[in-house]
């Protein structure tokens, strides 16, 4: 039995030792200094591509320890141009690379079904933009480090629609509010919330003109005033 079991042990130390040993960084195969090349990481990375002064540096495919992967072009070690990253989790984006960061244009596919088509500024969804919520809804329009910033528009599968102004995800500015039951709202938010002029119409056709704070109807203005109130939507793309 004591054989046996050192018998066991030596097996599973001669087995883990050649993994040990290729834990060290070294250019497995070909030139990995200026030409083609395998090279392996002392983490357990994996490239296989073009190189230029001893870095990664035309078209190649990265595999990370973490099972990451990144095959696209590259630049003195840095991910530039165009490339495909599939995330372990699911995730994968293709597109543009700036100094190792998304930017530029590119399409992004979250592992829970919602999908991005637009423009991303160093690393950051940011410019213009689609994006798709599962089957909920849509957004397209402006963004700024991943949130709805500027003008654009959110429309639910309900049929409700927000068309206007953004701030950092909430509406805010002039807003058009339409909503599923067939009320439609024309006039100034902040913050996610009614603040300001405007104009509330009903189902039925009928008109609440008014002035709001913070999501409350505080005032009554005069009816010849309705004009002032009227939004118009400009010619910006979203």
């Amino acid at each position: 039995m004591k054989f046996t079991s050192h018998l066991k042990v030596s097996i599973l130390l001669f087995t883990l030792l050649p993994l040990s040993l290729t834990l060290s960084a070294r250019c497995l195969s070909g030139d990995c200094d200026e030409g083609f090349g395998v090279f392996q990481y002392e983490n357990g990375d994996l490239y296989r591509g073009s190189w230029q002064q001893g870095q990664r540096h035309g078209y190649g495919v990265y595999l990370q320890e973490n099972q990451d992967i990144y095959s696209g072009n590259w630049a003195m070690g840095k991910r530039h141009g165009f490339g495909r990253y599939a995330y372990s989790n699911g995730d994968l984006y293709m597109g543009q690379w700036e100094n190792n960061k998304m930017h530029g244009t590119g399409y992004y596919v979250y592992q829970n079904g919602d999908i991005y088509e637009g423009e991303f500024n160093h690393g950051r969804i940011s410019g213009y933009g689609m994006m798709q919520f599962g089957e909920e809804s849509i957004y397209v329009g402006q963004w700024q480090n991943d949130q709805f910033n500027g003008l654009g528009t959110l429309t639910y599968q309900n049929g409700t629609q927000i068309k206007g102004e953004w701030v950092l995800g909430q509406p805010s500015g002039r807003v058009q509010y339409q909503y599923a039951n067939g009320s439609k709202y024309e006039g100034y938010y902040l913050d996610g919330k009614r603040h300001g002029t405007g104009i509330l119409t009903l189902p039925d056709g009928r008109q609440i003109i008014g002035t709001w704070h913070e999501g409350k109807q505080y005032a009554q203005p005069q009816p010849e005033h309705k004009e002032a109130f009227t939004y118009h939507y400009g010619s910006n793309r979203a």
